[in-house]
């Protein structure tokens, strides 16, 4: 599903280069788009004002998420005085011990823990930016989903993230495990409204030209009939 997943089956576990390709996921950009009025609702019922910076996350609540990651970022931002709020979507075998840790650095109103949802879209539509903290990954769907919604990502290099996320392009692009990386990021999205607002509008383009659903489905037929 990306090219640094390739690379290690081909040069790590011995696939063979020719017949190994890269079929990159993809998204639906009429059913994910951006929309002020699916958001608000999300905000009001949270009593997350319009204009307050709010991060949103999909990610199974599991290790290589990196989750902690970023609940010790938004910490950093919040001690800074900066109004930041962060909800996080989905559930996992870390859920108490990360509902634990948001209430010990102190994030009761920033942090919104809000469980598994079937429609990711209205939580999408309601944030200023994405963020994935993962020590881990393929290609995130989240993230393609994120952008075709208009959402500037902050990704770990790690998988196909960067393939998706182009670093001060589309996005920002930061090392894995590093917390202090992970706060820089926010803080710089959050400080430059007019870079955010560029990035936002470039997100959902690279969405329709590389990461298309209908184009990934008859790539990924003409493969299999070839």
């Amino acid at each position: 599903m990306s090219n640094a997943v390739r690379e290690v089956l081909v040069n790590s576990y011995g696939f063979p280069a020719r017949k190994t390709i890269t079929m990159h996921n993809g998204v639906s950009t009429s059913k994910f788009f951006p929309s002020k009025v699916g958001g608000a609702a999300v905000r009001a019922r949270l009593g997350i004002g319009p204009e307050d910076f709010l991060l949103v996350c999909v990610a199974r609540l599991a290790e290589a998420k990196g989750v902690d990651i970023l609940l010790q970022a938004v910490s950093r931002v919040v001690r800074q005085g900066i109004s930041c709020k962060c909800i996080i979507i989905g559930d996992g075998p870390l859920k108490e011990k990360l509902l634990h840790e948001a209430n010990s650095l102190g994030l009761s109103g920033h942090v919104f823990f809000e469980g598994f949802q079937r429609d990711v879209r209205p939580y999408l539509q309601a944030g200023s930016a994405y963020i994935l903290t993962s020590r881990l990954e393929g290609l995130p769907l989240s993230v393609l989903e994120a952008m075709a919604c208009g959402l500037p990502c902050i990704v770990t290099n790690v998988g196909g993230s960067a393939e998706a996320v182009k670093d001060y392009v589309t996005g920002l692009v930061i090392p894995p495990g590093s917390v202090e990386a992970a706060a820089d990021a926010i803080l710089y999205l959050v400080s430059h409204p007019q870079e955010r607002a560029e990035m936002a509008s470039k997100t959902r383009e690279k969405v329709r030209q590389s990461f298309d659903i209908d184009t990934r489905m008859a790539e990924l037929v003409s493969v299999i009939l070839s």
